[in-house]
């Protein structure tokens, strides 16, 4: 009968009395040897240079005071398998860079309407990829975490002038309208369409409507009125 060499490690198990009168009355022939645990990742054929932090540090010159100071999030043990050290510094770069004024201001309303398409389309990336790389990271800023994943807004409106506008640009101009107006004889929704096109902006009454009911929660003009 042909016989197998099979070799089993116990590092770190202690009992090792148990295991040689285990393998006694199973009636199991052994040797004993030494085990090498100098072995590093590459004796197990797992190069150190395949496995990459998630989270990017981006380096702000310390001349330029214009720059946003942000520190990323790093999480112990938490590594990507996927994509290079490049690829995700070359993303988390490009959406900073796009929301530079938001990250300076701080103010929703200056965020760029941004979506994983632009982003994936921008650096010739397969949408999937942005998507996975963004994922649930993180970064500090003005000492609090924020995730990525709210760097990127809805816009389709724009202005006259051809530039978009995010949804919390005209939030904050709803909500501006709304305070100053007289709250016997509120504004309705046409009303605020009508002032928001001279400010510039390309709305609907119907969208008017959307964002102010859906979004900010904000009664209709009759709702508000004060009899």
């Amino acid at each position: 009968m042909e016989q197998k060499q099979i070799l089993v490690t116990f590092e770190g198990y202690k009992n090792y009395d148990l295991i040689r009168a285990l393998l006694r009355e199973l009636n199991i022939q052994f040797e004993e040897i030494a085990y090498d645990s100098s072995r590093n990742s590459t004796d197990t054929g797992i190069a150190e240079n395949n496995i990459q932090d998630t989270t990017a540090t981006q380096d702000v010159s310390p001349e330029d005071k214009t720059e946003p100071k942000i520190q990323s999030k790093h999480r112990e043990n938490n590594f990507d398998f996927t994509f290079s050290n490049d690829t995700v510094d070359l993303t988390l770069q490009f959406i900073r860079e796009k929301q530079k004024a938001y990250l300076q201001s701080g103010l929703l309303r200056d965020l760029v309407p941004m979506k994983y398409l632009d982003v994936a389309q921008a650096l010739d990336k397969d949408i999937s990829t942005i998507a996975r790389i963004i994922g649930d990271r993180e970064y500090v800023f003005q000492g609090k975490v924020h995730y990525y994943k709210d760097l990127f807004a809805e816009g389709r409106l724009v202005t006259d002038d051809g530039r978009p506008v995010s949804q919390y640009e005209f939030f904050d101009e709803i909500l501006d309208i709304l305070k100053n107006e007289n709250k016997y004889r509120p504004h309705t929704d046409e009303e605020i369409k009508e002032i928001l096109n001279k400010r510039g902006y390309n709305i609907e009454r119907r969208t008017v409507c959307k964002y102010r009911n859906d979004f900010l929660e904000i009664e209709s003009s009759h709702g508000r009125k004060i009899f």
